[in-house]
């Protein structure tokens, strides 16, 4: 039985969609930004984790590999594939 558990953070979004990493952002960027719930990537262990896809996106993509939802909060998403 194969389990992914991924960590769900709020993160700064540009214009564009992308996920702004603040620590290399002008003051511009993330004062132009928004907030969204993103996947924090663990490509080692969720390979649908990574680039910081939305829940959406992780959602879609896990059941895509025949992954099935278990638990959700605003923390972090399990999935199992049993």
């Amino acid at each position: 039985m194969g389990v992914h558990v991924v960590n769900v953070a709020i993160r700064d979004i540009s214009a564009t969609g992308d996920v702004i990493i603040n620590k290399n952002a002008t003051i511009a960027e993330v004062a132009t930004s928004s907030k969204e719930h993103r996947i924090i990537p663990d490509t080692t262990h969720a390979p649908n984790s990574a680039n910081h896809p939305t829940v959406k996106q992780y959602l879609i993509s896990e059941d895509s590999s025949g992954y099935n939802l278990v638990h959700m909060d605003q923390y972090f998403i399990i999935t199992s594939d049993a």
